[in-house]
């Protein structure tokens, strides 16, 4: 079940004692404690609602994935630098039947966009699922444009959204393998368009692509210092190819 892989999750973070400090954790409902009932009702809410996406018998498991998961942790060390990681999900009845806010919390960070009306209406498919925690802006989602679920997963990044190469299941595997550091996911992005280089590149002063490359290489150079006995092969690799893109 998915509760379980947060679980497991979990236990490899707070077993391990090299300089990690958990600062919140919060795994409620226990699996136990969560009963078939309630996963039934929600079902029903979800698919009796007014979403376009609707889910199928078999994937009410990942109705576990509710806005009771929470964790943040940080590694410090004299020899490397400060890395956080964390997460809080949404829900998935809130990910899927709520209305998106992307659009408001761009009006409240006073960016100038979306642009066209086009760009809009395609923020308002757009929901958050999960969320870097303690980083407001900065969410998996959903693009509820498909009956199917999982509905395709885009990044957004204080207004950057970028397709992501991995289905619901891949994105919680490739969030466990990142040890849901900040901004991981661009580890995991394939595709970067035109214009959203062109629009953080106008974010120079305040996050920018050299800015970027700088925080994801830290990230590389103090994973396998937070966690030796993991593998980070993969995030080294794509490294050199995030390097070409961000930084040409």
């Amino acid at each position: 079940m998915e509760f379980k892989k947060v679980q497991k999750f979990y236990q490899v973070i707070n077993t391990n004692k090299n300089n990690i400090t958990l600062y919140e954790t919060i795994l409620y409902p226990e699996e136990e404690k969560f009963s078939q009932t309630t996963i039934d009702k929600a079902f029903e809410k979800i698919n009796n609602s007014t979403s376009l996406v609707k889910l199928k018998h078999s994937q009410k498991k990942y109705i576990y994935l509710t806005g009771r998961f929470n964790l943040d942790w940080i590694y410090n060390s004299i020899e490397t630098k400060y890395i956080q990681g964390g997460f809080r999900f949404t829900g998935l009845r809130e990910s899927l039947c709520m209305k998106s806010k992307l659009l408001q919390g761009l009006k409240n960070d006073n960016f100038q966009y979306p642009t066209t009306e086009e760009e809009t209406n395609f923020l308002a498919q757009l929901k958050p699922f999960v969320t870097a925690y303690d980083h407001r802006r900065i969410y998996g989602c959903f693009l509820r444009n498909t009956p199917d679920f999982p509905p395709p997963i885009y990044f957004y990044d204080y207004g950057l959204y970028f397709p992501m190469s991995v289905d619901l299941d891949g994105y919680l595997e490739a969030m466990f393998a990142s040890f849901a550091t900040y901004r991981w996911q661009y580890f995991y992005i394939d595709e970067f368009p035109p214009n959203m280089l062109e629009r953080m590149g106008k974010l120079v002063d305040t996050f920018g692509p050299n800015r970027l490359y700088y925080e994801l290489e830290k990230i590389v150079h103090s994973l396998p210092k937070a966690f030796p006995t993991h593998d980070f092969s993969y995030h080294q690799e794509r490294l050199v190819f995030l390097k070409e893109v961000l930084t040409g």
